[in-house]
């Protein structure tokens, strides 16, 4: 422990680590089921990540990055806290170019209410699109988009959102 978080109980993070107790803080993320066979600077060549280079924590929490992890089927892309990725129209351009040979999901939430959409390309099209709009604000909540089958693990009715 360090000097910044002496005397914190909750395990908090350093600052500059991008990653919680409770895992990676991030409000958008990109899945691609490529069974690892595009490479992490392939991946940023195709979502125009010009300048960026390989790095390890720490990371400036707030900085510009993107985190990249790999399980046996699908790459994990986390965007920064600075939306990065979710500005960029490269992104939508990589992801259609990259459903054409690949299954795609990616997912996005807010960062201070409930809302969250999702959509996963299946075969160069979309498959399903969920989008759930949580305006704290006004205290309104709604479904605003509902395109195609749900896809598993998916709840059934409004209230189990």
């Amino acid at each position: 422990m360090n000097d910044q978080n002496e005397g914190i109980k909750d395990n908090s993070p350093h600052k500059n680590f991008p990653f919680t107790k409770w895992g990676l803080a991030t409000s958008f993320m990109i899945y691609v089921r490529s069974f690892n066979a595009i490479s992490d600077q392939e991946f940023m060549d195709f979502l125009g990540l010009k300048g960026y280079h390989k790095a390890f924590p720490p990371l400036e929490f707030t900085g510009f990055h993107v985190v990249f992890a790999n399980d046996s089927e699908w790459t994990h892309i986390a965007d920064d806290l600075r939306y990065t990725l979710w500005h960029s129209p490269k992104t939508s351009e990589a992801i259609a170019e990259l459903s054409k040979t690949y299954d795609v999901f990616r997912n996005s939430r807010g960062d201070i209410d409930d809302s969250f959409e999702f959509e996963y390309y299946r075969n160069g099209t979309l498959a399903r699109k969920f989008v759930y709009e949580h305006n704290l604000f006004k205290g309104r909540r709604a479904i605003a988009a509902d395109v195609g089958s749900k896809i598993v693990a998916e709840p059934n009715t409004f209230e189990e959102l």
